[in-house]
């Protein structure tokens, strides 16, 4: 009997709610989502491949040398929370005093002397524009390119273009690729690869829903591929929701975060193709859709 009650109950991982700090629900009177990697959970491994590989075709377009496309992504390489010396050419690893515990030069681990001459011999700020914080899944594949370009470059003995080079063009080209659609217009023609159908998702919302908590989904991503990915995710899962759009009070599209905390652009209203119907919307209507927006106006 005494165990028993040194038994900690446990529910499955599935169900349980993870929180950094105490969160009463009973509280919170509305729950907003992002749509990628949060409700739209990815195959991350052939996402980052498949963005490695299409930014390497932007690079090649852009006059890199042809030897590119023999370099493969290694996912086993990055992880989120690294920074990024563009000067030097390193990835480095910052704990919470922003002292380095692991940098890389290339795919060459620096060696603690290495180390300490860049980073601790003399006051550094890690900041910006030499100092790049990467915390998102979406950054992966920048950053590994980068270090395999580093590399590669220096192997080759190729001082036509410096690192800080080398990362500005690979941002710039990795951009693109979300930007044109070229990524999603893959993921979209196969969604059940690149995308996990969890069947708990409908009945989870529908929980938060009819427990009087209002629901909103806040995405970078346009209208199109938006509607897509959210279709795949809820589609027909309910009776109680005609669309997928009917489990949320309110739906932004095209937000721009970060920027959309800052900025000042209005909320517009957008139409099923996805063309600007009602500008500095003030209310949200059931199943509606808007794009862009701020902060304040949400």
């Amino acid at each position: 009997a005494g165990e028993d009650l040194l038994e900690i109950p446990t529910r499955p991982r599935s169900t349980r709610v993870f929180v950094n700090r105490n969160l009463r629900m009973d509280t919170v009177k509305a729950i907003g989502f992002d749509m990628d990697y949060t409700l739209a959970r990815y195959e991350q491994r052939e996402i980052e491949e498949l963005a490695y590989n299409l930014t390497i075709k932007k690079l090649l377009a852009m006059g890199y040398p042809k030897g590119l496309s023999k370099l493969r992504y290694d996912p086993d390489f990055v992880i989120r929370g690294l920074t990024v010396d563009k000067q030097s050419g390193n990835v480095i690893k910052l704990d919470r005093h922003n002292h380095v515990g692991r940098a890389y030069h290339g795919r060459k681990r620096l060696r603690k002397a290495e180390r300490r001459k860049l980073y601790r011999n003399k006051r550094v700020q890690f900041q910006a524009p030499r100092f790049l914080s990467v915390d998102t899944y979406f950054s992966l594949p920048e950053i590994c390119l980068f270090a395999d370009l580093v590399e590669y470059f220096e192997g080759q003995e190729d001082t036509s273009r410096d690192p800080w080079q080398l990362y500005d063009e690979t941002r710039q080209c990795i951009d693109e690729v979300h930007r044109d659609g070229s990524l999603k217009d893959i993921l979209k023609k196969d969604l059940t690869r690149y995308i996990n159908h969890d069947p708990l998702l409908a009945p989870t919302l529908h929980k938060f829903r009819s427990a009087g908590k209002k629901l909103f989904l806040l995405t970078n991503s346009h209208w199109d591929f938006t509607t897509s990915v959210m279709t795949h995710l809820l589609g027909d899962s309910l009776p109680e929701y005609p669309t997928w759009r009917h489990y949320f009070d309110g739906i932004v599209v095209a937000g721009a975060k970060p920027d959309f905390w800052m900025r000042d652009e209005p909320l517009t209203r957008i139409d099923d193709e996805g063309h600007p119907i009602d500008r500095h919307v003030k209310k949200f209507e059931k199943g509606a859709v808007c794009q862009g927006g701020n902060v304040s106006a949400l």
